[in-house]
């Protein structure tokens, strides 16, 4: 039965969803206004050289990833859900105000490039933090079918926080505003979001964990890994996570890319077009989160796979006989059905949570994501160059074609698991999952809806 959320538990979902707007926002501003601000930063090249600095610009963003997945991981382990979600909104805030007061290529040359790929790579580590602790964040404090759908609101805030920044993108390509204004107003609203997040409570499942722990006089940080990890789980988070960025980099950059190429669009027009789009994705990850309520999300989730499948076979043959007339609507077709898998992302994310333990979750869950994503925005970016040299169109089979295939088997996994857990088939009722104590013979454990943290700090 779905029990009302308490005033306490609205309050952290709307902060939560509030923040991650904000910081998708000032990370997605550069990626759509990098038709303007890589000539601005980079020196100029040949056509090939400028391909390879661009993905060289999108990939920077995501290859501290991994590495920042496991420090920030390590914090969320030891010193909290919370500490994590504010370090990182800190960390948005800065590089925006960097990027919004730094020098041009022309005006301080290499240094330029420099700083803004560290500026990238710094919020790449935030927004990797952000998601990874805002999802883990929902998972301990909301019971099935709350937390699907709070992780479906999250989805939808991300995909939001895109969509304004192509709003904005598209007003300063069209329009005399200035782009130096748009990441002080980015670093304005993080440092807001950091102010309003002051007010989180810690997860109710990892204080307990900790009050548990202290009882047994065990450290957390001298017990994070001597639990064994379900490594088909991690394998099947690892692919889950893998085709976001990948159906991500197809649908805006890859066919942008083409709409300039072969549609003779230009800057503008594809910012438009993709403005546009975003609005497709908005409500359908909105659409997805409603879905919970009533269905169990992996069914949810296996109808996209048909979905992605069907556009994996699709795409080649359409932009091969693409015409100028109706390009954009078949474009935007083409966009709708290859981004469809990840609409339900974090929602399908946070199912997994539950199959690793609570002392070294948020660890395991941010190094794998961070190693996934920077994967899965890399292989695009890099492998698409050559593979549409040598194979034409037909190179998004060689590249999409296991990714999707490797994410169908990650979800029947998925559905595996929860079938024995007893899950699946009495959704959205949610019974009584196994202590992620590290001896859960030591423990009797069971979570309120509500905890009280002061009389936690008094047990002894």
């Amino acid at each position: 039965m779905t029990t009302k959320l308490t005033r306490a538990q609205k309050e952290a979902v709307f902060l939560l969803s509030i923040g991650t707007l904000l910081e998708y926002f000032d990370l997605m501003l550069y990626v759509h206004l990098s038709t303007i601000l890589n000539d601005l930063f980079f020196p100029k090249t040949d056509p090939m050289i400028a391909k390879l600095l661009a993905a060289t610009a999108f990939c920077m963003t995501f290859i501290l990833r991994p590495v920042g997945g496991y420090a920030i991981g390590r914090i969320g382990d030891i010193m909290g859900r919370k500490a994590t979600i504010l370090i990182t909104t800190s960390m948005m805030a800065g590089s925006c105000l960097i990027m919004a007061m730094f020098p041009t290529y022309a005006e301080v040359g290499i240094w330029a490039t420099v700083a803004i790929l560290l500026c990238r790579m710094l919020q790449g580590f935030s927004t990797l933090g952000e998601i990874v602790g805002a999802s883990i964040y929902l998972a301990e404090t909301l019971k099935s079918p709350n937390k699907y759908v709070a992780g479906g609101i999250i989805d939808t805030t991300c995909t939001m926080g895109g969509f304004l920044a192509l709003g904005v993108a598209s007003l300063v390509l069209n329009s005399d505003f200035s782009w130096r204004v748009a990441f002080f107003i980015g670093a304005g609203i993080a440092v807001i979001g950091l102010v309003a997040r002051t007010r989180l409570r810690e997860t109710p499942e990892f204080v307990n964990y900790q009050a548990r722990m202290k009882l047994q006089k065990q450290l957390i940080s001298t017990n994070l890994f001597d639990k064994k990890i379900n490594k088909k789980a991690l394998a099947g988070f690892f692919l889950t996570v893998l085709i976001v960025p990948c159906a991500f980099y197809i649908a805006y950059v890859y066919l942008g890319d083409f709409m300039k190429d072969t549609l003779g669009m230009t800057a503008e027009d594809v910012t438009n077009h993709n403005f546009k789009f975003s609005i497709y994705a908005v409500l359908g990850s909105a659409l997805m989160a409603f879905l919970c309520y009533k269905f169990h999300p992996i069914k949810i989730v296996g109808i996209s796979c048909i979905v992605g499948v069907i556009a994996t076979i699709y795409a080649p043959y359409c932009l091969n006989n693409v015409n100028l007339d109706g390009g954009e609507k078949m474009i935007y077709f083409l966009q709708c059905i290859i981004y469809m898998p990840t609409l339900n992302a974090i929602i399908t994310e946070i199912i997994w949570f539950k199959y690793f333990s609570i002392s070294k979750r948020f660890t395991v869950v941010a190094t794998t994501f961070g190693i996934a994503s920077a994967l899965g925005y890399s292989l695009p970016a890099y492998g698409l160059i050559p593979l549409t040299a040598w194979f034409g169109y037909y190179g998004i089979w060689v590249l999409y074609a296991p990714i999707i295939i490797g994410f169908i088997w990650a979800l029947s996994y998925l559905m595996k698991l929860e079938r024995v857990s007893g899950v699946y088939d009495s959704y959205p009722d949610e019974p009584k999952i196994k202590d992620t104590a590290v001896k859960e013979r030591d423990f009797n454990y069971e979570l309120d809806d509500e905890y009280d943290a002061q009389a936690i700090e008094e047990v002894k």
